[in-house]
C-alpha cells in the first residue's frame, strides 16, 4: 500500500516539475483550451436561444391572447447565425494560440501531411 502511495506521489511530483518547467506540451495549453470550450458553448447556447426565441417571441398586447410575432423565426435564425460566428471566432483564437505555442516551443505540428512531406524530402 505504501509503495502505491509513493509511486503516486512521485508521479505528481514529476508532473508538477514538468508544469513548472513548461514541458507539458502544446496540447496542455489551458488558455487555448478554455477559448475553444467557450466557443463551443457559445454555439450551443446560441442555437438553443435562437430556438427559444423562434418558438416563444410574441407581440405584447393588452388582451389575454398574444399573437406570435411574425418575424420570430427570422430573429431566432439571426441569433443562431451570429452566435455561430462568434463561437467560431473564439475557436479560431484558441487554435491560433495553440499553433503559436507550437511554434514558440520549436515543435513540429502533427498534421496529416507532415509524414508525406518527410518522405518527399528523403528522395
Amino acid at each position: 500500500m505504501e509503495k502505491k502511495i509513493e509511486a503516486i506521489l512521485e508521479k505528481i511530483e514529476y508532473n508538477v516539475k514538468q508544469f513548472l518547467r513548461g514541458e507539458l506540451g502544446p496540447q496542455k495549453n489551458m488558455i487555448a483550451r478554455i477559448l475553444q470550450i467557450v466557443g463551443f458553448s457559445m454555439i450551443i447556447l446560441g442555437i438553443l436561444g435562437g430556438m427559444v426565441i423562434g418558438n416563444t417571441l410574441s407581440i405584447p398586447v393588452a388582451s389575454s391572447y398574444e399573437d406570435p410575432h411574425p418575424l420570430r423565426w427570422v430573429f431566432g435564425f439571426v441569433v443562431m447565425f451570429f452566435s455561430f460566428l462568434e463561437g467560431l471566432v473564439f475557436i479560431a483564437f484558441g487554435e491560433i494560440i495553440k499553433l503559436l505555442h507550437f511554434s514558440l516551443r520549436g515543435e513540429r505540428s502533427r498534421s496529416r501531411h507532415s509524414e508525406f512531406l518527410d518522405r518527399s524530402r528523403v528522395r
